[in-house]
């Protein structure tokens, strides 16, 4: 396996010449450092609704994840959910930009 950092193709991280067999898997995980003056996402902790997902505000905090590029027109919402006594987090996608599409067309 050859890793190679800033190439001469201009990627910042290139994986390349994976042999694996079948049945075999390769797990990859890095930490990312943002030096940036602003971050590069917004996280919110609210209640939220989602009606075109049929989820509403019920009093349970859930977590939204926005990038703070006015280019990126989406976001991640996790709704926080009560399921016999426990809790979880159902994820969805919001293509807010595909809406504004739809709407324009």
């Amino acid at each position: 396996m050859l890793i190679d950092r800033n190439g001469p193709e201009g990627y910042q991280f290139v994986i390349d010449n994976i042999q694996l067999s079948s049945g075999e898997k390769l797990s990859f995980s890095y930490t990312v450092k943002y030096q940036g003056q602003t971050s590069a996402i917004k996280i919110n902790v609210q209640d939220q609704d989602l009606l075109k997902k049929s989820k509403q505000k019920d009093t349970y905090p859930d977590i939204s994840i926005n990038s703070t590029d006015a280019c990126q027109k989406n976001r991640w919402i996790f709704f926080n959910e009560k399921i016999g006594n426990k809790r979880s987090y159902e994820q969805i996608y919001d293509d807010i930009q595909k809406e504004i599409d739809d709407y324009n067309s």
